[in-house]
């Protein structure tokens, strides 16, 4: 309710494989807002992304892979608004870059294809879908863009360096 227009914020989210690391952005004028890093819970579960595809595919292994990211970054995302002094629902927007493995663990999807010829991903192309559906609650209506992949080992880490060297 009201005019929420001065405090309008997104979080980019890279889902290293050994490393996590948000940024709040104030959306108005692009100022970063505040900075966090963890480490990648999923390591418990294989230090490599084989290793974690391996991990997936036994039984509960894709849903602890997934829960414990999400945990992460709902940590994380609790820690950057905390450290900007504004609520989650200010967060309108949110965007997640990783390594192809990183990106399928994100979103729950099962990355056994990743680990046996030709590689191939459950999905190319970017997904924008409703924050909510990925674990991560924002404002009711906030987004969440995964950036998508150009293939088995060329993530969305890679398009996202793509995109800011221009």
């Amino acid at each position: 309710a009201g005019d929420t227009t001065a405090a309008c914020f997104g979080a980019a989210f890279d889902i290293g494989t050994t490393t996590l690391a948000g940024s709040l952005l104030d959306l108005r004028t692009g100022r970063e807002a505040a900075v966090a890093a963890s480490m990648n819970p999923q390591a418990a579960c294989g230090d490599d992304v084989l290793s974690r595809i391996l991990h997936a595919a036994g039984p509960g292994g894709l849903e602890r892979l997934h829960g414990v990211v999400v945990a992460a970054i709902n940590a994380m995302l609790d820690e950057l608004c905390g450290q900007a002094g504004i609520a989650r629902e200010a967060v309108y927007a949110l965007s997640f870059a990783g390594n192809t493995t990183m990106e399928h663990l994100l979103c729950g999807l099962d990355p056994a294809a990743l680990g046996q010829v030709p590689f191939v991903p459950v999905f190319r192309d970017a997904l924008d879908v409703p924050a909510a559906d990925l674990g991560v609650p924002v404002h009711p209506l906030g987004r969440a863009l995964v950036f998508p992949v150009i293939g088995g080992f060329v993530g969305g880490d890679t398009v996202a360096c793509m995109l800011a060297q221009d």
